[in-house]
């Protein structure tokens, strides 16, 4: 990505109206869109946006559903499936006669009511075994197919095992009976899972302060493997960064993993890590691991010596960037909400909203959440807090970030039916705008000049498809009259200078791990690309570029960078 222009196309503080003062230092923001209408959820609280953060709804996580246990608690997650269009939510209840239940939400589509289903995760409904167990501290992911939970079953307040449940998303879009696979186990805790994942799942957690254990589960198998991969070594123990006011924020952080990603081919994990020689700070730790081999690749890790890094959270948008949602603070900087993304062989970051004091009872974390946007799948979410005016959980401020960088680097546009075969681009004598477009936009075999892109994000969350040989050309589509699926496909393709309506598309990522590439002008209108001969380069290239009603074989792309 270019290291200059990371930029906060939102950022919102949620109003206490749409938290109804159920804040806390311990705040666990989490959060998902499905374009204008957001949810967002913290302890101890829910709201919904309907209008892309403008105005806010405050949403009640103790009486929105039947109650359960001991009532709803306190850690909740959210995640959006863009491909079956649903919006997941997770809600962890108080446990009662030692167990508690883990809820798991389904709300389709937008607009409507808050929810369409649920259904209810016990650990006696799990195993018999673990009925007086309760389940705490969960996350969410996804892959091409299922959602993944990870959670820690307790005993009383002893560990007992941590545990992934996979979900069909096919079923929860179904609205059918839960059925589930999972997988547990007694030796690692808070085990990770991947977002960006694909066919394949992978999660992580230490084996010790040296040491990454990286588990590998298939979309076609029940069976989970591992692998052990070292990493440089780092301190765990009592963690300290006391502010300007000298409150120590600190106070309840470890070293689990709190964030992980897969961004071509490689896997992330990010956790907080105690400051040691030549680190006089806590930091966050970054290792980047191979996924097909599981030898480390890098460790990009964030520091400063003046303050501390903490808290972090990351994804990968359908280009292989990688966005991330953390903290600093300590030293002469209150706990502040930090994002950013990766530049090269580190990170590009900007505060969000600058704290003005550390919590009175030096809690905070345990979690922040970063979610790739949807529908334009380059940019990202975050969640995030500080405390404003006070060192109170009436004094937390939660908040809203959409961010990115306004270009991802270049790209090439692959076809996944044809394989070898990418979007091509002849911008010759395009120069000024015109009502018919120009220029011409066909097939190649392989990636040379004319073959090259950058997706631009423009100011409403959308992308357009810029040339990197011909500067101020962008691809551009003419849908009229597509309003149903065609062999042949229909409408117009071609290029135009400048991005106005017609330049504009949205990536729409499919089941199987690949983009569709929508108009935004057109509803349900999709790139189409005829790849048939194009089997080695040629100077005109090949092949056929049009428009098609919905995504099929020949309108799904990878994104490929270069």
């Amino acid at each position: 990505m270019p290291s200059n222009n990371l930029t906060l196309f939102q950022n919102v503080a949620l109003p206490r109206l749409a938290t109804s003062g159920q804040t806390s230092t311990v705040g666990e923001p989490s959060l998902a869109n499905n374009g204008a209408e957001i949810y967002y959820s913290g302890n101890w609280y829910a709201a919904r946006s309907l209008d892309n953060a403008a105005s806010w709804s405050y949403v009640n996580p103790f009486t929105t559903f039947p109650s359960a246990d001991g009532g709803f608690c306190c850690d909740q997650t959210l995640i959006y499936d863009p491909t079956r269009n649903i919006t997941i939510w997770l809600l962890q209840y108080v446990r009662q006669n030692n167990t508690n239940t883990l809820r798991v939400v389904v709300k389709k589509g937008t607009g409507g009511g808050v929810f369409d289903f649920f259904h209810d995760l016990k650990p006696g409904n799990v195993n018999p075994a673990w009925a007086a167990e309760w389940f705490d501290y969960n996350s969410a992911a996804l892959s091409n197919n299922y959602l993944y939970i990870t959670t820690n079953s307790f005993s009383g307040n002893t560990w007992q095992r941590a545990v992934v449940f996979r979900i069909s998303l096919d079923n929860l879009a179904a609205g059918g009976a839960l059925s589930y696979d999972f997988f547990s186990t007694t030796t690692n805790g808070s085990l990770r899972c991947t977002l960006g994942a694909g066919d394949t799942m992978y999660f992580g957690s230490h084996n010790n302060l040296s040491q990454v254990r990286v588990f590998t589960w298939p979309e076609s198998s029940t069976t989970v493997t591992f692998n052990n991969v070292n990493v440089t070594s780092w301190t765990d123990g009592a963690y300290s960064a006391p502010g300007p006011d000298g409150r120590n924020w600190l106070t309840r952080t470890d070293g689990r993993i709190t964030g992980a990603f897969l961004a071509n081919g490689v896997i992330g994990f990010l956790w907080t890590a105690n400051a040691q020689t030549g680190r006089p700070q806590p930091y966050v730790r970054v290792v980047r691991i191979d996924a097909a081999t599981k030898a480390l690749v890098s460790e990009p890790d964030i520091w400063n010596s003046t303050f501390a890094y903490a808290y972090p959270d990351g994804c990968a948008n359908v280009a292989g960037g990688v966005g991330i949602s953390l903290f600093r603070g300590g030293g002469p900087i209150f706990p502040t909400h930090v994002v950013g993304v990766s530049q090269g062989a580190g990170w590009l970051l900007a505060d969000t909203k600058a704290g003005t004091s550390g919590p009175q009872d030096g809690k905070w974390g345990d979690y922040v959440t970063c979610r790739r946007h949807a529908p334009d799948g380059v940019t990202f979410i975050a969640s995030g807090y500080t405390l404003q005016g006070g060192a109170l959980q009436s004094n937390i401020e939660p908040r809203y970030v959409h961010f990115g960088v306004n270009t991802v680097s270049m790209v090439s546009i692959a076809s996944a039916a044809f394989p070898g075969v990418v979007l091509r681009m002849d911008g010759r004598g395009v120069t000024q705008p015109t009502g018919p477009g120009g220029g011409f936009v066909n097939c190649q075999f392989g990636a040379s000049k004319w073959e090259k892109f950058i997706l631009e994000t423009q100011a409403d969350g959308t992308i357009a498809i810029a040339s990197v040989e011909f500067p101020g050309v962008y691809l551009r589509m003419d849908g009229r009259g597509v309003t149903q699926p065609s062999d042949p496909g229909g409408g117009f393709v071609n290029c135009q200078f400048g991005a106005s309506k017609w330049e504009k598309f949205r990536l729409e990522t499919q089941s199987d791990g690949t983009v569709a590439i929508a108009s935004v002008e057109f509803p349900g209108v999709y790139l189409r690309m005829d790849g048939r001969g194009v089997t080695q380069p040629s100077g005109p290239g090949g092949g056929f570029v049009n428009c098609q009603f919905g995504a099929r074989s020949w309108e799904k792309f990878n994104i490929v960078p270069v």
